[in-house]
C-alpha cells in the first residue's frame, strides 16, 4: 500500500512524505507468520532543529508503528473465530 502527504496539508514541520506498507508472507520460513515494513522518505522544513529530526527518525518512527502488531493480531483472532 501507497501512502503520500495530502498536498492541500498545510503542515509545517513535515514538508513531503511518501511510502509503502510491504508485507512479507512465511518470513524465514515461519509458518503463519507476515512481516510487515514501512518504507518512508520524509522532508521537513529547515526551522527544526537537527536534533528534533534525527529524534524523529531514531524514536518517534519506530514508536509509530507499536499499534499494528496487536491490532494485526485481534483482527486475525476475530476473522478465524467467525471461520
Amino acid at each position: 500500500m501507497i501512502f503520500t502527504l495530502d498536498p492541500a496539508s498545510s503542515n509545517m514541520a513535515l514538508k513531503y512524505a511518501k511510502g509503502i506498507w510491504y508485507t512479507q508472507s512465511n518470513p524465514d520460513g515461519k509458518e503463519g507468520h507476515t512481516r510487515v515494513w514501512l518504507l518512508c522518505e520524509l522532508k521537513v522544513s529547515r526551522l527544526l532543529p537537527q536534533w528534533i529530526v534525527d529524534y524523529a527518525a531514531s524514536r518517534a518512527m519506530p514508536r509509530a508503528t507499536t499499534w499494528l502488531k496487536p491490532q494485526v493480531e485481534t483482527a486475525a483472532q476475530l476473522w478465524l473465530r467467525d471461520r
